[in-house]
């Protein structure tokens, strides 16, 4: 076999979570064609802030039924630790704003976002650019690329200005940085997973109230690629459908809680880029669904068929899937792994080898045959 897919005990993990964060995610996918849940989906980003808010709730129940023995305290924090703090709080919410304009989606910033988040793991920890990676990345590249040509000439997507490109690079560096300073909180600072979600969601709605009374003072008067920005989501809504839009909003915020656990356990348990992958994955999936809607079999086979390659590229990156040839799986994490056990293997027979000889004098030693019991 040239391919295989790894299967020891923390891939399968890896796998448990991803399937509940694809199983909700597809849930909410359903909701959001249904009429009775259209409404809601208005105020995605309040629904989207409390499900993270609401992420508080598994911590409190890991804490009180779960014993960590895995992680030491959360450690005290210094004054270089709050400046930090304050530092990625201005950053997060350049993101938030960012994220109010940028609704586009092209493949090939997704890749951008890998590897900023790949030479960040380079730098800071011993993350090396092995050849399968190097082909898992260029893979992907090469069909994002080609899914944001055939998007553009087929008019999925419009072509970026040079303004644009250099906004929507900016966008993804910001994203980068706060996913890994929440990574940071979890790996140094033993802060939980289920913590930095629920921090930043509050921060995130925090936002958002600012932007609601900005917008409700101000109106709307910014602009990002001719269109205005919405400040205000809850600028028309009427008193008698508070109860009605609060009600149809729980099995949203109940998904969205599942969705945000599973997310955040991977980047705690694995790495960012592990989040982030299996994060492009499912928007994959929502903008392919989106894009494919009223267009011919040949067009849907072709992004079909794009789509299958730019997830092998994914996970050949992330090792779910070996190359077994041409030396690409030597330096995977199973391989290592394998190799390691190979060598302490060898290591104890030789020490047991050792332990059985006596020595008579300088020049001479005896072998001596191990007891065996009648």
């Amino acid at each position: 076999m040239f391919i295989s897919c790894s299967f020891d005990k923390k891939t399968r993990n890896l796998y448990l979570y991803t399937l509940g964060f694809v199983i909700s995610f597809a849930a909410i996918l359903i909701m959001r064609v249904l009429d009775f849940f259209k409404e809601t989906f208005h105020y995605f980003e309040y629904v989207n802030s409390w499900s993270r808010i609401l992420v508080i709730i598994p911590y409190f129940i890991e804490k009180k039924y779960f014993k960590n023995n895995n992680k030491n305290p959360p450690s005290k924090n210094t004054i270089y630790d709050y400046i930090i703090f304050i530092l990625h709080i201005l950053i997060n919410t350049l993101f938030v704003m960012f994220h109010k304009g940028y609704r586009g989606f092209y493949f090939s910033f997704q890749g951008t976002t890998v590897v900023l988040l790949s030479l960040y793991m380079r730098l800071s920890t011993e993350f090396k650019f092995y050849k399968h990676r190097i082909i898992g990345i260029s893979i992907f590249f090469f069909f994002s690329i080609l899914i944001d040509i055939l998007s553009n000439i087929y008019g999925l997507t419009s072509a970026l200005s040079k303004t644009q490109f250099i906004i929507q690079f900016f966008f993804c560096g910001l994203y980068s940085v706060t996913l890994n300073y929440r990574k940071y909180l979890m790996e140094a600072k033993y802060v939980s997973p289920f913590m930095v979600c629920s921090i930043f969601g509050l921060h995130d709605f925090i936002i958002q109230i600012i932007c609601e009374i900005i917008g409700y003072n101000y109106k709307n008067f910014l602009s990002y690629n001719q269109k205005e920005i919405t400040l205000s989501l809850l600028d028309n809504i009427k008193i008698g459908d508070i109860p009605s839009i609060l009600l149809k909003s729980i099995p949203y915020i109940i998904l969205y809680n599942i969705l945000y656990c599973c997310y955040y356990l991977i980047i705690d348990k694995y790495t960012v880029i592990h989040g982030v992958i299996v994060e492009i994955i499912t928007l994959f999936a929502d903008t392919l669904i989106r894009r494919i809607k009223d267009k011919s079999a040949m067009e849907i086979a072709i992004f079909s068929i794009l789509y299958i390659f730019v997830i092998i590229g994914l996970f050949i990156y992330i090792e779910i899937i070996e190359l077994k040839f041409c030396g690409l799986n030597k330096y995977t994490r199973r391989r290592i792994l394998d190799r390691e056990q190979d060598d302490r293997k060898y290591i104890n027979e030789e020490n047991a080898r050792n332990d059985s000889r006596v020595s008579i004098d300088n020049d001479f030693t005896v072998e001596l045959d191990p007891i065996v019991d009648n």
